[in-house]
């Protein structure tokens, strides 16, 4: 190969990886250099730290409801056995 096109190529590639570490460690456009300070990086890791934290909770809370006994079900006076169900009318 032509060393010039492996030289072109190499630096496109370069310029690519240089350019998505540069938007992601960079401060953001509204960002201020004091004590507060987060790249894009610590922000996306911050926000997946919360989701993470909120589905742990969710899939806790189902699981603490599926430990408990299921519910017995209701009765009521019609369909005890000591007064039977009045017979069904319906056209025949």
């Amino acid at each position: 190969m032509n060393p010039w096109i492996v030289a072109a190529v190499g630096g496109v590639i370069g310029l690519a990886v240089s350019a998505l570490y540069t938007y992601l460690f960079a401060p953001a456009p509204e960002t201020t250099l004091d004590g507060r300070y987060q790249s894009r990086w610590d922000w996306a890791l911050a926000e997946g730290e919360k989701a993470a934290a909120a589905r742990e909770a969710e899939l806790r809370a189902q699981f603490e409801r599926a430990k408990l006994p299921p519910p017995k079900p209701a009765t009521t006076e019609s369909n005890t056995p000591e007064s039977p169900a009045p017979p069904a009318q319906g056209t025949a």
